[in-house]
């Protein structure tokens, strides 16, 4: 990576951000926030800090794209990534227009996500090749 980056990281499953905490510690990133629901990026001022941002895009999470929308649009520089674990072509389509910068699959590797981190720190917009395959097929 090219320098430090300081990190957010919103998903109410604490053992998932639990992991992926593991796995940043381990790069050259620094959690500046952590949280469970994505109302916490228009809340709590720690989350401005943050050069890249995880976020859960659950099913269950309506309001997750006009958050993420005011986010960037409050924090210009920042850059997102959509964690998902189900997703189709609609959905993927919609959450792009937040402004996301990409999207990793929940059950990824650790190489993956350093690769997300690289290719959307270059300005690159990021998604998995087995969703970008997938998708081909629907």
């Amino acid at each position: 990576m090219y320098g430090t980056k300081h990190i957010a990281l919103i998903d109410k499953h604490e053992i998932y951000r639990t992991g992926l905490k593991m796995v940043l510690r381990n790069l050259d990133a620094v959690l500046v926030a952590e949280g469970e629901n994505s109302s916490e990026l228009l809340t709590d001022p720690i989350y401005q800090k943050a050069d890249l941002l995880f976020i859960d895009i659950g099913i269950q999470c309506s309001s997750c794209g006009n958050h993420i929308k005011e986010f960037l649009l409050a924090n210009p520089a920042s850059k997102v990534i959509g964690m998902v674990q189900h997703y189709d072509q609609v959905r993927l389509d919609d959450l792009k227009q937040t402004g996301i910068s990409g999207f990793l699959l929940k059950n990824t590797q650790r190489k993956e996500i350093e690769t997300v981190i690289r290719e959307v720190d270059n300005g690159e917009f990021y998604i998995p090749e087995s969703i970008s395959e997938q998708l081909k097929t629907i």
